[in-house]
């Protein structure tokens, strides 16, 4: 769970910058075109149908590789940070697949993965704790059978 809880956290952050770098497309067309209105083909590409575009562009130029999250490397380091913004990299089908899912996973946004990665790390605390209340309910079961069995016993 703790690889996904990363991953999603990676995700969150990779989506922010996906944010901003719209962000600044926008402010960019707006200045070029002298008004408050980036213009209709930069909303689509922006903020409509295309926002998945830019998200993989960015996620291909870093080598942002979503599979990548989930893999180890020899030494136990991610092969994510092995390969994020290396170029002497060799690239395979399965990375090229893994950072255009980087940037569809990007394109839901920062605050969707953020709260996905929070919810997860609430699960894990809660699982912790019904193991702890089990191990000590058990505990409490145990004890109080041992005396019985003394007395049974003389």
């Amino acid at each position: 769970m703790d690889t996904a809880i990363q991953a999603l956290l990676v995700l969150s952050a990779f989506s922010a910058v996906h944010e901003r770098v719209l962000e600044m497309i926008r402010a960019a067309a707006s200045k070029l075109r002298g008004s408050d209105k980036p213009g209709e083909l930069v909303d689509v590409i922006t903020i409509g149908s295309l926002n998945w575009l830019p998200a993989v562009v960015l996620a291909v130029a870093t080598h942002a590789n979503l599979l990548a999250l989930f893999q180890r490397g020899s030494d136990g380091t991610s092969a994510f940070v092995i390969q994020y913004l290396d170029y002497s990299y060799k690239w395979g089908f399965q990375d090229y697949l893994g950072t255009i899912l980087m940037g569809f996973a990007a394109s839901l946004g920062s605050r969707f993965w953020h709260d996905l990665a929070f919810g997860l790390m609430e699960i894990r605390q809660r699982t912790k704790e019904v193991a702890s209340a089990a191990s000590q309910q058990k505990a409490i079961q145990t004890a109080a059978d041992r005396p019985s069995a003394a007395v049974d016993g003389g």
